[in-house]
């Protein structure tokens, strides 16, 4: 028999391979590329309520604080590097 913990799994990989499947045909139509974003956002959805609900615990903030500074880090080295094809332009 199934746990919730099973079910919410597997409906997180069912969703993250339907978007999977739509991002192979974004080329036919765009549509299919934010439907596969919309999948896979709603599977990680059901990850994040799978392992909240077995109790586990948020990180602690020095944690979370060195993946921000590891972020920063990375950020500070390629954006130099990075076309500006590629760059987000803010305003």
């Amino acid at each position: 028999m199934m746990t919730s913990l099973d079910k919410m799994i597997t409906a997180g990989l069912v969703f993250c391979s339907f978007g999977d499947i739509f991002l192979e045909f974004q080329e036919v139509n765009e549509v299919f590329f934010l439907v596969g974003l919309v999948a896979f956002l709603i599977g990680h959805i059901f990850y994040i309520l799978a392992f909240k609900a077995e109790g586990t615990a948020l990180p602690p903030i020095p944690l979370l604080l060195g993946f921000i500074l590891y972020w920063v880090g990375i950020l500070y080295v390629l954006l130099p590097s990075i076309e500006a094809d590629l760059k987000v332009e803010c305003i």
